[in-house]
């Protein structure tokens, strides 16, 4: 009996990791002129269930897209290809170790609580950069003891690519050397989750065994109209 086939059982097509024109290397053209709107439409139209919203190192937009959400469900009649959709509040936060690690908050979160992390238990370098170019002083397990404190879970964003923890190359002794600067082992202590991307990828295959027992979601990591890449997760 295959899982879809469990009486009862319902599968989401979920994207996890997703960007708003507040991160700033969303695409220039767009971020003129996409609207909160459009951008929900977008992943509705492409049959979305729910989305983690995730912008670099800032919560800009989450308080925009749950409203406009709430106007989109009132209206009467609906939009051409509405339908329900989840929104978690979230954050891809560049930790000190400069590994990107995604902070997602239970649907319904306030932005205020987004807030109490970046701007109450996190500090940054250089707070007047460009969103997708900060950093905050904090490392790894820092960052991820501190989501866990502010009540949110964490997944480590892309891990087999760069600014992933499982990203790395082989040296001249033909072994495989991870580029986290810190213990692999400890965030994996802490992580709820690995977001990947490509298992195909030379990185994945040097950790696969180190990491099945985590659970592993994908996320298209892009801006609108791209929800390509959608982890199907039971609920």
């Amino acid at each position: 009996m295959t899982t879809s086939q469990i009486p009862g059982s319902r599968w989401w097509k979920v994207d996890f990791h997703t960007h708003t024109p507040a991160s700033s290397d969303y695409d220039a053209q767009e971020r003129a002129t996409v609207s909160e709107r459009d951008w929900l439409l977008a992943y509705m139209r492409a049959g979305m269930d729910a989305v983690a919203v995730t912008d670099h190192n800032c919560s800009d937009w989450i308080e925009r897209l749950q409203q406009t959400l709430q106007t989109l469900a009132a209206e009467s009649p609906r939009a051409d290809g509405y339908r329900e959709l989840v929104l978690f509040p979230g954050i891809e936060i560049t930790t000190h170790d400069d590994v990107h690690l995604l902070a997602v908050f239970a649907p319904g979160t306030p932005k205020a609580t987004l807030d109490g992390l970046l701007q109450g238990r996190l500090q940054w370098i250089d707070p007047a950069k460009p969103t997708a170019e900060r950093m905050c002083t904090a490392s790894s397990t820092d960052v991820i003891d501190a989501v866990h404190a502010q009540g949110g879970l964490v997944l480590a964003a892309h891990v087999e690519q760069l600014k992933g923890i499982c990203h790395g190359v082989v040296d001249a002794a033909g072994k495989f050397q991870t580029s986290f600067k810190r213990s692999l082992a400890s965030v994996l202590r802490k992580v709820d989750g690995l977001e990947v991307q490509d298992r195909a990828a030379l990185s994945y295959g040097h950790v696969a065994d180190q990491i099945k027992s985590f659970a592993q979601v994908v996320g298209s990591d892009y801006p609108i109209g791209w929800p390509t890449q959608a982890a199907v997760s039971p609920g």
